[in-house]
């Protein structure tokens, strides 16, 4: 797919929402920005909630205004992420 890359990245959960036929819309909070993102209920289990923080790996689409699809999903803990100038923190 021209214009497309597949990449993994670090972020919190936000804006989680369930929509009808079992797709659900949420933003990916990052370090240097937010990512819209559509998923569907077997890459993003519905275990993974608000606030949770996961290592995404995205199909992410330049050009175009379409959100950035979710194609896996890990949930990370805060202690398993090595020290980085921004990394989750357990409230």
């Amino acid at each position: 797919m021209a214009n497309t890359s597949v990449i993994t990245v670090l972020g919190r959960i936000e804006d989680w929402k369930l929509e009808w036929a079992g797709r659900i819309r949420c933003t990916l909070c990052l370090s240097i920005g937010d990512l819209h993102l559509t998923a569907n209920r077997e890459t993003l289990p519905l275990e993974i909630e608000n606030g949770h923080w996961v290592r995404a790996r995205v199909l992410l689409r330049r050009g175009t205004p379409e959100s950035t699809r979710l194609l896996s999903v890990t949930v990370v803990q805060a202690e398993e992420v090595p020290p980085t100038s921004w990394t989750p923190c357990p409230p």
